[in-house]
């Protein structure tokens, strides 16, 4: 009788431990804070990069190709290693909490900023507004005037919260989601891809399903 129970009890243990490894939502090596529900995922592939958007309603997943995209010129970088310039898209799981553009020509539950030719991201590590959106920025500042590419790059922008929350001076600013110059080529540190496919992830973005966008190296698999 003790030997049944102990059998049954290792069973209960390990059915368990099998529900927990299922409910835990991990690519490459990376886990999805538990609250997320929603997930813009970058992965390599023989061709380059490719990008998923996945959506959990309890235990199901459902998981569809969404676009073709391209990273930074170096890469990618592991979290603690990125730095300022080196043209390496950060992995790991970053909250996607809103988005900017200069014209509102469409509607999203997601929240979006319009900005104007008075909008700087600063990407200088000694100023105080490293790797923030500041409007009317003092004149000798060094960073993004996202006016000057907003017929390009930046007519449609989601912000990728990497290095935000704390901010770490020389860890790499102004890592977006944005249109590529053109078809395949690779950006500064950003997640690029059609304008259209921008526009249309940010349609899709759910502010309620807390969307993470993660983005994995040529070493690791989804």
């Amino acid at each position: 009788m003790k030997l049944l129970t102990h059998i049954t009890l290792t069973i209960a243990l390990a059915l368990c431990a099998v529900a927990v490894m299922a409910q835990e939502r991990t690519f490459g090596g990376y886990t999805l804070p538990k609250e997320c529900n929603q997930a813009f995922v970058v992965s390599p592939d023989k061709e380059g990069y490719f990008a998923e958007l996945v959506s959990y309603d309890g235990e199901s997943e459902r998981r569809e190709f969404f676009a073709r995209c391209t990273i930074g010129y170096g890469g990618t970088a592991e979290p603690t290693a990125k730095r300022e310039g080196d043209g390496k898209s950060p992995e790991g799981v970053w909250a996607l909490r809103r988005g900017l553009c200069y014209t509102k020509d469409f509607e999203s539950a997601f929240p979006v900023e319009q900005y104007d030719e008075n909008y700087m991201w600063v990407e200088e590590p000694e100023s105080a507004d490293y790797n923030t959106l500041v409007r009317d920025p003092m004149p000798d500042a060094k960073g993004d005037r996202l006016w000057a590419r907003r017929n390009t790059q930046f007519r449609y922008i989601v912000v990728v919260e990497y290095n935000t929350d704390p901010i770490v001076k020389g860890a790499g600013s102004a890592i977006f989601i944005h249109a590529w110059r053109s078809e395949g080529k690779p950006t500064a540190g950003c997640v690029a891809m059609a304008e259209e496919d921008v526009r249309r992830l940010i349609e899709r973005l759910d502010p309620k399903l807390n969307p993470h966008i993660v983005i994995l190296g040529k070493q690791q698999t989804t």
